[in-house]
């Protein structure tokens, strides 16, 4: 193995050690986003709103009652 040669590895080895670096930070960065966003949408889903925009009981039960 010349000198060159060696010289073309430890570049192209440096070069594989940065792409190796890039794709585990962009593979944190998504995963960090995607829990985001399932937590988001847990939020979401979960019976506890902040709204009022719940079911009045009240009408509710007297749906039946009108029919009769």
């Amino acid at each position: 193995m010349g000198k060159r040669e060696k010289e073309h590895n430890k570049k192209i080895r440096k070069r594989n050690e940065k792409l190796k670096q890039n794709e585990k930070q962009i593979q944190k960065i998504y995963t960090e986003m995607l829990s985001k966003k399932f937590m988001e949408m847990q939020e979401k889903l979960s019976g506890d709103t902040t709204s009022d925009e719940g079911l009045n009981l009240d009408e509710t039960l007297n749906v039946n009652d009108k029919s009769e």
